[in-house]
């Protein structure tokens, strides 16, 4: 019996023995003076290199025929200097992009078809090449125009108050429309006179006249009493 407890000891003994260790020995680190732990080591961030870009810069212009009638097609021509033959070009037209390719000189040519009344942004987009970058055409607006009865108002009616606020004299630019929201922006062209208008008053009731112009209005359109005049809305 008694040697069956000796063993048992033993065992126990025997069992205790890495524990101690382990803690005798982080008890001797924690202690030692000037001991410090070495932050972990990092390998630095890779510099980005970017590749110089030895392609000319390329330059996009495009014209077209900036006032047209509703319905009709527009014709936009173009050219991308210095020019690679081939080249492919986006034009950005309402409603679908159109993609054509550069003639010998860098020319392109494209045709769209407008909707109604209205105004049409369109840009052009040359895209690179191994030789030549890509660039952008600055924006042009194509105007598109409806026809109009149109009359004209003012004397006798100047110091009058507008049905959209503030008072009629000689030299207001706008014009009378029935149903227009009041402030609505539009563009009206007669005989290749052009003017920037907005809805200012209620009118006109007499006939099937859509507009009454104020007398500035006429005077810089070169507009007679009555007729027919060209409206972007």
């Amino acid at each position: 019996m008694q040697r069956i407890r000796r063993m048992r000891r033993r065992l126990a003994a025997a069992t205790l023995l890495p524990v101690v260790a382990v803690m005798s020995t982080t008890g001797l680190v924690a202690a030692a003076p000037g001991i410090a732990q070495e932050p972990p080591t990092t390998e630095p961030p890779l510099e980005e290199t970017s590749v110089p870009d030895d392609r000319q810069p390329s330059k996009t212009k495009i014209k077209a025929n900036r006032h047209v009638m509703a319905g009709k097609s527009v014709k936009v021509t173009g050219a991308v200097r210095p020019s690679v033959d081939g080249q492919q070009v986006v034009v950005h037209v309402p409603g679908k992009d159109k993609v054509t390719r550069t003639w010998p000189g860098g020319r392109f040519q494209v045709k769209f078809g407008v909707g109604g009344a209205g105004k049409y942004r369109i840009q052009a987009s040359a895209q690179g090449t191994d030789t030549t970058t890509g660039s952008d055409s600055k924006p042009v607006t194509v105007t598109a125009y409806r026809a109009a009865q149109a009359s004209w108002y003012g004397p006798g009616l100047y110091g009058n108050g507008m049905a959209c606020g503030g008072t009629l004299t000689p030299s207001t630019i706008g014009v009378a429309h029935k149903s227009l929201p009041c402030g609505t922006q539009l563009t009206l062209r007669y005989h290749g006179n052009t003017v920037q208008v907005e809805v200012v008053d209620r009118g006109p009731y007499v006939g099937n006249r859509e507009f009454d112009l104020t007398a500035a209005t006429r005077q810089k359109l070169g507009f007679p009493s009555t007729g027919v005049v060209l409206s972007s809305k």
